[in-house]
């Protein structure tokens, strides 16, 4: 009889349409960065190591997802990463500013038949 794992294996080689079919479904170790968004959240949001209990959604379908090993990593010193911080707070606060912007200009604006979601003061949330 066929290990659990070879059974997966062989079945990912054959009905995978994912480029990890060719190698029985192995991803190796994944970083958050080398994941959709979608499916980074599902395995790096959760503490849990096995067959996960759910399908995992991502852009490129659904999932069956086995974490054999998590390995929490080390967190670099503020130095290092200041740079890269000061990047995505800016980016963050100017992506809020243009989007309240945005709606407050919608807000103001006459347009029949379609609802822009404005706002009628700049105390935008």
């Amino acid at each position: 009889e066929q290990a659990a794992g070879d059974r997966f294996a062989a079945a990912a080689s054959t009905s995978s349409n994912c480029p990890s079919g060719a190698r029985g479904g192995q991803l190796g170790w994944l970083r958050i960065e080398d994941c959709a968004p979608e499916f980074a959240r599902e395995l790096f949001g959760h503490a849990e190591v096995g067959v996960l209990p759910r399908l995992v959604h991502s852009r490129f379908g659904l999932h069956v997802v086995e974490v054999q090993e998590r390995d929490a990593g080390t967190v670099p010193p503020y130095e290092q990463v200041r740079a890269a911080v000061l990047q995505q707070l800016r980016q963050q606060s100017f992506a809020t500013g243009l989007s309240q912007y945005l709606r407050l200009l919608a807000g103001r604006a006459r347009v029949v038949g379609v609802d822009l979601e404005g706002a009628k003061t700049p105390l935008v949330q």
